[in-house]
């Protein structure tokens, strides 16, 4: 029996702390115990109920504690190049991918996008790069290494989903 009569047209003493376990906030033990109603005399069973953590953002993308952080990269073609700079980045290289950024173009064969394009060295074998669209165009995109045991990046990571 509650302490008091009510009126029914009043809530329930308790009412407010049922919401609070419906909704999965904290409450006392007494504070449970006495929202259903028991009293020292009688025996209770409360069912402990943790919800679940919304994960974080990392986590709904698929990045763990193995992924840090290193830098950003800048997007004004909508374009990510993944290559040793070594063979195209100076004009004394031998091996760009281009004369022109129109060639580039060309040479990308956009007909679908998105695209992800391999390029080949001048003798014709793989290996001078990667040219792939970014997810949503122009942006700055976070990059992300993992290392192994020894400290050695063994991936990297560009997010082209990042808010």
């Amino acid at each position: 029996m509650w302490p008091f009569k009510r009126k029914a047209t009043q809530p329930h003493p308790y009412e407010e702390i049922r919401n609070q376990i419906r909704q999965g906030i904290p409450v006392s033990i007494n504070d449970a115990l006495n929202a259903i109603g028991a009293s020292d005399d009688d025996d209770a069973v409360i069912t402990i109920y943790k919800p679940p953590e919304t994960p974080t953002r990392n986590e709904t993308i698929g990045i763990d504690d193995k992924w840090k952080q290193v830098g950003i990269i800048g997007v004004d073609a909508g374009l990510c190049w993944l290559g040793d700079p070594c063979y195209w980045m100076t004009p004394d290289c031998t091996e760009h991918p281009a004369e022109t950024w129109s060639e580039f173009c060309d040479k990308l064969e956009m007909i679908e996008y998105p695209t992800a394009k391999q390029f080949n060295f001048k003798r014709g074998h793989a290996g001078l790069g990667v040219c792939v669209s970014t997810g949503y165009g122009d942006g700055i995109y976070p990059v992300f290494v993992e290392k192994n045991e020894e400290g050695h990046i063994v991936g990297v990571m560009v997010r082209f989903d990042e808010e």
